[in-house]
């Protein structure tokens, strides 16, 4: 099963959708890691973990030796966190450049403002905000239902739908995420938007 993410023609087409769940407990204890299972199958299938200061890092075994996707901290524009995506399985070639909008973030009440680039700096990816309810998003947490209060879809730079994520903060019950890739995404998309939820899921708890 760890071996769903080697981007060939035929595993590609096996990629459909990823969750990760984790308690209060795990959320408090294991902040920087999540394991993300097949929600059907219930078996583990990727990785991720952070590093306080070290980089993010996507795996498809759980020794977290075989990396798939690795994302650097760098310096970006103020208002922004900023990080360079590398291809682990290309020799680290660099897929693109995602930037979290801080502020944009904050007025939005914890709706995530990310952006993603190509190297060249031509738009990639961006990440859409669905069914946008500030009222919802702050009573669901305040009430800690079971029921998303972040909701995204990812498109490629043509406005095609690539994946789509469903969150769920809570103050008592943990968190959980959805991941869900849309048919036709390329390799590079796959991975991109993998990166982007690795960096909700771990970087800002969704």
């Amino acid at each position: 099963m760890y071996n769903l993410f080697r981007f060939n023609k035929n595993n590609m087409k096996k990629i459909k959708s990823i969750r990760c769940e984790r308690g209060m407990f795990k959320v408090f204890t294991s902040p920087l890691s999540c394991d993300g299972i097949d929600p059907q199958t219930k078996a583990p299938v990727v990785f991720f973990k952070a590093g306080f200061f070290g980089p993010l890092t996507v795996y498809t075994d759980n020794t977290k030796s075989a990396a798939i996707i690795t994302c650097k901290s760098k310096r970006g524009k103020f208002g922004y966190a900023t990080w360079d995506v590398f291809d682990s399985e290309k020799g680290d070639k660099l897929l693109g450049t995602m930037s979290w909008a801080i502020i944009k973030t904050a007025l939005a009440f914890g709706a995530e403002k990310w952006s993603v680039v190509k190297p060249d700096g031509s738009p990639f990816l961006t990440l859409e905000t669905m069914n946008s309810s500030i009222a919802k998003r702050i009573l669901d947490d305040m009430t800690n239902l079971y029921n998303p209060t972040h909701q995204y879809v990812v498109n490629n730079a043509a406005g095609k739908s690539v994946a789509s994520i469903m969150a769920k903060r809570g103050f008592w019950g943990g968190a959980y995420s959805d991941f869900i890739l849309e048919d036709g995404a390329s390799e590079e998309e796959t991975k991109m938007a993998l990166a982007l939820f690795a960096g909700l899921v771990l970087l800002y708890k969704k």
